[in-house]
């Protein structure tokens, strides 16, 4: 015992008493704060009672401490040290921990410092124990993830969680959402796929969006489009590269939350890992626009090779990142043109359109798109 009237004590010292012990440590702010409460009370109650303050820190250093301290170097001070048997009896993560124990030797209760009040000690007296319990998880690591493989509490007792990895492999390629799940929790989830994909979680019209209509403010496209179908286009494309650009992302939120509220949250947890800002918006963007030349008679031109309807050209040819949109405006003029490769020149396009009857000319129109810009220089 440290500034007791003897140097030592025993439980059985305090026989037919209401002995609370109160756990503290010099780094606990809220500890050393209700210190003066703990004092009043003691004074209040008398030999009633006996509050014994109890800590594991050694006898010089608590001495140094309470003469140095402004609130403890105020009160008559007295605590048990260097204890040891106490704290493995009543053993416990967080303090302050407070241990009612009645004058019988039974424990009636294990709370927080707040339980410990007038009311609650006449109670407690009188035989009437309904006291908060104070609940301490021993097998919490504070240098683990909490609530991987249950630390700290169940996995499931998040209200929120979003998780961000690269490619996994063994798991199959989708991506979609909101899912209700059976906890009534919503779900977003997307597995193996590129960042525009992922995007098109925060944005419902991406999904549908034509690709041409996508802007990247970026470095190296190849880091954030589909990579199976960037390796179609460029048989040469590094594998390492393909393996970078896919990713997975899974948000679970619990609550009664707007899904465009969540959507939000997708959109911030994206722009903030990866250093970006994905939008949509208006812009004036420059398009091809065709119309049908009502001159064109040969209606019925021989094609040499594979042919397709125009609009399945126009169709393929709008899903191609950096193509200019094409806008058809040809009254529903619909004839089977020559395949021709969707990364066609423009001057080219014009031309072989024109043998069908299309006028392709180029104009400015209002679209809206998705913009993803690098922030600050920063990309993946």
């Amino acid at each position: 015992m440290l500034n007791y009237k003897t140097p030592s004590v025993k439980i059985s010292d305090f026989k037919n008493k209401l002995l609370i012990l109160d756990f503290w440590d010099i780094w606990c702010g809220t500890c050393i704060a209700a210190m003066p409460k703990m004092h009043k009370l003691q004074e209040e109650f008398g030999d009633d009672i006996i509050i014994l303050p109890v800590t594991a820190g050694k006898e010089v250093d608590i001495k140094s401490f309470s003469e140095k301290n402004p609130v403890l170097s105020q009160l008559d001070f007295y605590s048990a040290v260097e204890d040891s048997t106490l704290s493995q009896l009543f053993p416990h993560k967080m303090v302050p921990h407070v241990v009612w124990i009645d004058g019988d030797g039974i424990v009636k209760a294990i709370t927080g410092s707040g339980e410990v009040n007038e009311d609650n000690i006449k109670a407690v007296l009188k035989g009437d124990v309904a006291l908060k319990e104070k609940k301490d998880v021993l097998d919490y690591d504070h240098n683990l993830p909490l609530l991987i493989g249950n630390n700290g509490a169940d996995e499931s007792f998040f209200l929120q969680r979003s998780v961000i990895t690269p490619k996994i492999d063994g798991i199959s390629t989708m991506f979609g959402g909101p899912f209700v799940e059976s906890d009534s929790s919503v779900r977003f989830r997307a597995t193996n796929v590129s960042l525009i994909n992922i995007y098109s979680l925060a944005y419902k019209d991406l999904s549908r969006l034509p690709k041409s209509r996508i802007v990247l403010e970026v470095k190296d496209k190849t880091m954030y489009l589909n990579p199976a179908f960037l390796k179609r286009q460029d048989k040469q494309m590094d594998t390492e590269a393909e393996e970078d650009a896919i990713w997975c992302y899974d948000l679970i939120t619990k609550g009664d939350k707007p899904i465009d509220q969540i959507r939000k949250f997708i959109k911030n947890d994206l722009d903030l890992f990866f250093g970006l800002d994905g939008r949509m918006e208006k812009r004036t963007i420059k398009c091809l626009v065709l119309k049908k030349n009502n001159q064109f008679t040969d209606t019925e031109r021989k094609i040499d090779g594979n042919s397709y309807k125009l609009s399945a050209f126009v169709y393929k040819y709008n899903n191609i990142v950096g193509n200019h949109f094409i806008v058809n405006e040809s009254e529903g003029y619909n004839p089977s043109v020559a395949q021709m490769d969707v990364e066609i020149g423009i001057e080219e396009l014009k031309a072989n359109l024109l043998k069908y009857g299309i006028i392709c000319e180029k104009e400015e129109r209002e679209m809206d798109v998705f913009v993803l810009t690098e922030i600050d220089g920063t990309s993946l």
